[in-house]
């Protein structure tokens, strides 16, 4: 048992750079501290996901994952919270699974998002199950898994369920590469004899007979997506190798003893480029992201892939999608995937069901207003000051001297209605500055400015000359009873007649 903990713990501290497992389990250092990886972790690729259905208002989504991995789902169900995105419909799919019925519920609750966050093997089940089932008009948002699947597009029908936006990796092309390494600029060259002499020498260190066979065309049409992940591992060790050897452009320290501590440290600190992207690692040693928002274009043939967005947290966070690039299949317009319309100025929601998308809008009560900053609406008879924060022009002078701040500024809870009171304080003093003004306007010039005299009140105070009376003859008792009330006139009678409530009546429901 022993040599098994032994065996686990130096396991753990051996460096492994991997370049295709996306699970967030992985970012957990204290489970996996030497665990360095070149592919976006599932946390990134789902925020990315929840930025596209936030870009276009969506807020009626299905979202269906792998039975065996949950990693994808219960993050979103995490990170959808407070954005006001409903998840109307989740599943989690096995090869076994009901398919079409699974797209039978999907299309009863209205929901025309569909994210399939899962493998490429059942991504590609349900693609076929709703080119079968005749599904129409959902948008697909695909994973990283099978966004760039060379297969699917070519699907019989696949144009007809609707639009489809993937989501991966910023590509690099190495068809150059390929088509050199191949012995051919060619397209569908093929000379199996040159390809056997090829399987026979070595590339770089290794002996790959079975790679010989492959033209380049068939190379270049396998999924991308990990690409670019293999190519940024392969490089991360060699930059690290090259700071732990303090290697030179000339030579490298190669009696050095390396170990695995030794490369993770330099790991941590690597910041170089690669084929123009930013490689740097941060303290989960997850890589810097850089999306791709992908465009299915099954309209042309052969389909293609057409980028149309990006996601990018280098230098800071930017995430952008060019519409015009987008071509919807619902005429060209945005789809529609919310369970309740937007009500109209004037109506407030009022709640049906489960989920907080779901609403049937009612009628705002005369001098109220529907409170947007907080949830669910509250209306609240402030109307004019929130007029002066939202509708400034349709404020008037008598609105402005009608609110008695001071009374209601107790109330404003809102910055909106700050942002009110603040405008209505700097009205009143644009009038009082305009009234002022206009005043002056109509004094004559040699009356512009007034004498000492005419603005000052007079000290005359004769009215303390007098002598005050003699204590001795003022009647206290008199003078200081003037203003009192006779008790009986200021309290009520104690006549309780017959309404004193007995033991006997005590149960009596006539009581």
């Amino acid at each position: 048992q022993c040599e098994k903990m032994d065996l686990k713990i130096i396991q753990s501290l051996l460096e492994r750079v991997n370049y295709g497992a996306s699970s967030y389990v992985f970012s957990d250092k204290l489970q996996y501290p030497s665990y360095v990886r070149t592919i976006s972790s599932n946390k990134d690729l789902i925020e990315m996901i929840i930025h596209i259905i936030r870009w276009y208002g969506w807020n009626w989504v299905a979202f269906l994952g792998s039975q065996h991995d949950l990693d994808g789902l219960n993050l979103f169900n995490k990170y959808i919270r407070n954005t006001g995105i409903c998840l109307a419909y989740q599943e989690g799919l096995s090869l076994n699974a009901n398919y079409s019925q699974t797209l039978k519920k999907i299309d009863e609750l209205n929901i025309n998002v569909i994210v399939i966050f899962a493998l490429p093997q059942y991504a590609t089940k349900m693609i076929k199950a709703a080119i079968a089932n005749n599904i129409q008009d959902k948008v697909w948002i695909a994973s990283q898994h099978w966004a760039m699947n060379k297969q699917l597009p070519t699907e019989p029908g696949i144009g007809k369920i609707g639009t489809i936006i993937g989501i991966t990796e910023k590509l690099l092309s190495f068809n150059e590469f390929v088509y050199k390494a191949r012995g051919t600029t060619d397209v569908g060259h093929n000379d199996r004899a040159e390809s056997e002499v090829q399987g026979k020498n070595k590339t770089c260190n290794q002996v790959c007979d079975y790679c010989s066979l492959l033209t380049a065309e068939e190379i270049i049409n396998e999924n991308p997506t990990l690409s670019f992940s293999i190519y940024a591992a392969i490089y991360t060790i060699a930059h690290a190798l090259h700071k732990v050897l303090q290697c030179d452009m000339n030579e490298c320290h190669k009696n050095t003893v390396v170990k695995p501590y030794m490369l993770l440290g330099e790991i941590k600190k690597l910041d170089f480029l690669l084929n123009g992207r930013h490689i740097e690692y941060d303290d989960h040693f997850d890589p810097t992201i850089s999306f791709a928002v992908v465009l299915w274009r099954t309209d042309v043939n052969p389909p293609r892939f057409v980028m149309v967005g990006s996601y990018e947290k280098h230098p800071e966070i930017t995430f952008t999608i060019d519409n015009s690039l987008l071509l919807w299949h619902n005429n060209g317009s945005v789809p529609f995937s919310n369970c309740s319309v937007e009500c109209e100025a004037g109506y407030s929601r009022k709640p049906e069901g489960f989920h907080s998308c779901c609403f049937s809008c009612e009628k705002c009560p005369p001098n109220t207003y529907v409170d947007f900053s907080h949830m669910p609406h509250i209306t609240i008879t402030l109307a004019k000051i929130w007029l002066a924060a939202h509708w400034e022009k349709k404020i008037t002078k008598a609105h402005m001297f009608e609110c008695d701040l001071e009374t209601t500024i107790k109330e404003i809870l809102s910055p909106q209605m700050k942002v009110g009171v603040v405008r209505i304080y700097s009205k009143k003093t644009r009038y009082l500055l305009a009234d002022c003004s206009d005043a002056l306007t109509d004094l004559p010039e040699d009356a512009m400015e007034a004498t000492l005299k005419t603005i000052t009140l007079p000290e005359d105070f004769t009215d303390f000359d007098s002598q005050l009376p003699d204590l001795n003859t003022i009647d206290v008792v008199d003078h200081f009873s003037l203003n009192q009330c006779r008790t009986e006139d200021i309290t009520l009678k104690e006549n309780f007649e017959n309404h004193f409530l007995t033991m006997e009546r005590i149960g009596n429901t006539s009581e």
